[in-house]
């Protein structure tokens, strides 16, 4: 894996969407979405509503999550510049969305009503392409998740979440790669109690692998965290 890279002046020029695309293509597309703002948690995407247009992250963070039988909020997947969502605007048939985005940090979202990309993917067959291969993608992030709760323990479920998100959504820092985000997104995402990830995060913060900030933890190095045993 390779350590994130910020995004700079568009970078919705790097999105996997537009994968393929030439310069001229390119820019049809860009002309023909619309360029919204959106403010911390606020919600953008209801499951069950009718997937009426397709959006891809600009600036900011967003992630996906559901809200359980429980009323519990299970947060499943983070949303950096250059990811998309609401892919079922694309389909031939009217589909609902399947789950809820919201954003973590005030950004910008460029859409693309469910009209606007069916005509531009009629044009630009890559488009249809590019998008089964973010459904794959998807599906396969989904098995992993799948075989991590079966098959992983709670320590190993946690400590695989820290790495995958700083190479994600880590920022480099002096001492290591900063994450912002919470013990209780951490044990959402990782399918564990917040008793148990905050049990784990001040073991390996006294082992010295990690340092707990507020709202925030510093990872010294994802890859012995990974690799250290339990």
């Amino acid at each position: 894996m390779k350590a994130a890279v910020a995004f700079v002046a568009r970078p919705e020029t790097k999105a996997q969407l537009l994968e393929g695309l030439s310069p001229g293509q390119r820019e049809e597309v860009f002309a023909t979405g619309k360029v919204r703002r959106f403010f911390a948690r606020q919600v953008v995407q209801h499951a069950g509503d009718p997937a009426t247009r397709l959006c891809l992250l600009r600036s900011g963070r967003a992630q996906y999550f559901i809200i359980s039988d429980e009323g519990e909020k299970i947060i499943l997947h983070w949303i950096v510049p250059g990811d998309c969502f609401g892919l079922a605007a694309i389909m031939a048939e009217q589909h609902s969305y399947l789950i809820d985005v919201e954003m973590v940090e005030s950004g910008s979202v460029m859409t693309w009503d469910r009209g606007s990309i069916r005509a531009l993917a009629l044009r630009i067959p890559r488009l249809i392409e590019n998008t089964l291969k973010l459904t794959y993608d998807g599906f396969m992030r989904l098995i992993c998740v799948h075989l991590n709760l079966n098959c992983q323990s709670a320590a190993h479920r946690l400590r695989q979440t820290i790495v995958d998100l700083s190479y994600g959504i880590g920022r480099v820092a002096p001492h290591g790669v900063e994450i912002d985000i919470t013990n209780e997104e951490l044990a959402s995402m990782a399918r564990i109690t917040l008793f148990t990830a905050s049990r784990y995060l001040s073991e390996w913060q006294r082992r010295g692998f990690i340092e707990k900030k507020r709202g925030a933890i510093l990872v010294r190095s994802p890859q012995r965290l990974l690799s250290f045993d339990i």
